[in-house]
């Protein structure tokens, strides 16, 4: 009797350090999660089955046997939540159980539109609490950040790509923002490939003021013609979207209703309506529309352009100022 109950008990915990070693095994983090994280989504009303079967087969987690086992032990098979979450390099079988119960991992969408400045670009990510405004400030300015990707400039600026993006809530402000510049260089590869960083630079720089002029699609180009042609003859681009930035980004005022003499006299590099060339950096982010234009611009001679039709937002472009003055007389005061 006492043999069998020592064989019993030696077989048990036999069993039972198999057991232990298997569950150790099968919670260690799967080496097949990208070192950037990967997004998962749990969809609305799905099972506790599809989602351990989901992970298991993207190789997130090592075993879809043990998610379900965790979760009846922990009665909370049916507590996961509905949601796009984040699974990061380190994350155990536990870890991932951990998020899908209790929301934390929940990624939030939001949309950075054409044309921001990264100070309005901040605004939404602290908005949405991604990351607080002056972290993210910081991150756009931040010299590692910038020399990792070869940014001639100071800043980040230009070069946080409008599009839409998912971050965990208190993301760090460094992560959002290289994220948003890669995101830059993935959308751009074409157009970049074969230029140096200062060239890529002056093109975004080019764009950054396109984006705040064009208002119609098939005009961008255009503008772009009109900019490159007064760039190789040296005449100011006179472009009023500079000076606006002047006035909201760099002295902090309101952003004007229209521009004054006063105005396009103040004395700033961003200035084109006094300093020939392009300002010392971008005015804005540029979408693609802008991008495409500053790298690949329309053939012209024109050196002007001038809103004709607020309502459909589209330009009138002449070669000679006494063309482009009578256009200001016909269109400004109809």
């Amino acid at each position: 009797m006492k043999k069998f109950l020592y064989i019993t008990t030696t077989l048990f915990f036999i069993l039972l350090t198999g057991a232990a070693v298997l569950v150790y095994y099968y919670n260690t983090p799967s080496e097949l999660i990208p070192e950037e994280g990967a997004l998962f989504t749990v969809g609305q009303g799905e099972s506790l089955y599809n989602v351990s079967d989901n992970l298991y087969k993207k190789g997130f987690i090592k075993s879809p046997v043990l998610l379900d086992l965790i979760s009846r032990i922990m009665r909370t098979d049916s507590s996961i939540k509905t949601g796009q979450y984040m699974i990061k390099p380190g994350m155990t079988t536990y870890d991932i159980h951990s998020i899908l119960v209790s929301g934390s991992g929940v990624l939030y969408k939001i949309t950075i539109p054409e044309g921001l400045t990264s100070s309005a670009v901040v605004v939404i990510l602290s908005e949405k609490g991604i990351c607080e405004k002056d972290e993210f400030l910081k991150a756009i300015v931040n010299r590692e950040l910038i020399d990792k990707f070869s940014i001639p400039g100071d800043s980040l600026e230009g070069f946080l790509f409008p599009d839409s993006y998912l971050f965990p809530a208190s993301y760090p402000a460094v992560k959002a923002a290289e994220f948003m510049v890669e995101n830059f260089f993935k959308n751009t590869v074409e157009l970049t490939s074969s230029m140096t960083a200062e060239e890529i630079y002056e093109k975004v720089i080019l764009a950054s003021i396109i984006e705040r002029e064009y208002r119609v699609e098939k005009e961008a180009p255009l503008i772009s013609s009109v900019f490159i042609n007064r760039l190789e003859r040296r005449i100011p681009l006179g472009s009023c979207a500079t000076v606006e930035y002047v006035i909201t980004e760099i002295e902090g005022k309101p952003h004007p209703e229209y521009l004054t003499y006063d105005d396009i006299k103040i004395n700033s590099d961003y200035n084109t309506y006094i300093h020939p060339g392009l300002p010392p950096g971008p005015i804005s982010n540029p979408g693609m529309v802008a991008l495409n234009a500053a790298f690949n611009p329309e053939k012209s001679d024109y050196l002007y352009f001038l809103l004709r039709d607020r309502e459909k937002g589209e330009h009138y472009f002449s070669k000679r100022l006494s063309e482009h003055n009578r256009a200001r007389v016909l269109y400004l005061k109809k």
